[in-house]
C-alpha cells in the first residue's frame, strides 16, 4: 500500500512547524525509536527500561503535550501512549 504518493521504501524528509528538517529513518537505531507518553512516572521508567533493554531508543515523556513537542522535533517508529 502507498501512503502520500511512496512506494513505502522511500524515506520522506519532514518538516517540523519551525521549518527544520526531523530527523528521519536513514539508520537501523531510527528505525527502533519509540516515543513513551505515561504520565505515572513508575510505569514510565519501567517501560522505557524494558524497551531499552530490548533494544530500542526510548524517548520517555510525562505529558501529551511534551509528546506533540517530541514528535513535532523527532521521527518515532512507534509511540506508546498512556
Amino acid at each position: 500500500m502507498s501512503r502520500l504518493g511512496t512506494t513505502g521504501n522511500e524515506i520522506l524528509e519532514v518538516r517540523s512547524l519551525d521549518g527544520a528538517t526531523r530527523p528521519s529513518m536513514k539508520t537501523d537505531a531510527d528505525r527502533r525509536r519509540i516515543l513513551l507518553v505515561d504520565d505515572d512516572r513508575e510505569m514510565r521508567d519501567f517501560l522505557a527500561g524494558m524497551l531499552a533493554a530490548e533494544g530500542f531508543v526510548v524517548d520517555p515523556v510525562a505529558s501529551c503535550l511534551d509528546g506533540f513537542l517530541h514528535v513535532i522535533r523527532s521521527y518515532y517508529h512507534c509511540m506508546v501512549l498512556d
